[in-house]
């Protein structure tokens, strides 16, 4: 009898460590899937906001910004990998599913960044004759010019020559300066324009340049 009760005492802690094996693991398993449901809310909010950051910018493809798009991508596939290691969801049809769906909508995201970037990126080129044909999309194109063309030293006529004919703005106006209309100022709240500033001397070469908000 006593042998009977010790055999049922032994089923019965053994019992009781499953139960409290299996309990932890569910317990660890729903505050990780708590953690990466919330994690794709950051995600999808990081991705709304970092198109609207990239659009208004005007930001094209630099180390800054193809990092700030590919981190949170990492993240996500550094948890679907655990998901798919330490918990059961590989083994259900549905679970694959689901992982599946989820990994290709937040793949989409930062794509559409990507084409942002393209976008900008083509238009931040600077060419005479794009310069010239579309003015609303110099504010892109400026960086681009200035980084690729030295001002200080030109001459007015080498300055028209390839900037084409500057705006008659009453604001800028002045016998030593010349204004070339850039497009909408960038930012969030785009409610005033870009312009470039040239400054002359007396001999009428660049003296200094440049990019202000109305």
């Amino acid at each position: 009898m006593a042998k009977r009760n010790d055999r049922v005492s032994i089923y019965y802690n053994n019992y009781k460590k499953v139960d409290y094996y299996i309990k932890r693991q569910l317990k660890m398993k729903n505050i990780f899937y708590f953690i990466f449901g919330g994690y794709i809310v950051l995600y999808v909010l990081f991705y709304f906001g970092l198109s609207i950051y990239i659009d208004s910018m005007h930001s094209t493809f630099h180390r800054l910004s193809v990092s700030a798009i590919l981190m949170p991508v990492g993240l996500l596939l550094l948890f679907l990998l655990v998901l798919w290691k330490y918990t059961d969801l590989r083994h259900h049809r549905e679970g694959r599913g689901v992982c599946l769906i989820v990994t290709f909508l937040c793949l989409i995201l930062p794509l559409y960044c990507f084409t942002v970037l393209g976008i900008n990126e083509k238009k931040a080129n600077f060419t005479a004759e794009r310069w010239l044909a579309k003015s609303d999309e110099r504010v892109y194109m400026i960086d681009d010019l200035l980084s690729r063309t030295k001002l200080i030293g030109l001459s007015k006529e080498e300055v028209i020559m390839l900037l084409g004919k500057p705006d008659a703005i009453e604001r800028f106006k002045d016998d030593n300066t010349i204004v070339y209309y850039l497009g909408n100022e960038r930012g969030f709240i785009s409610i005033d324009s870009e312009w470039l500033v040239i400054w002359f001397d007396n001999a009428e070469t660049v003296l200094n340049y440049k990019v202000q908000a109305d």
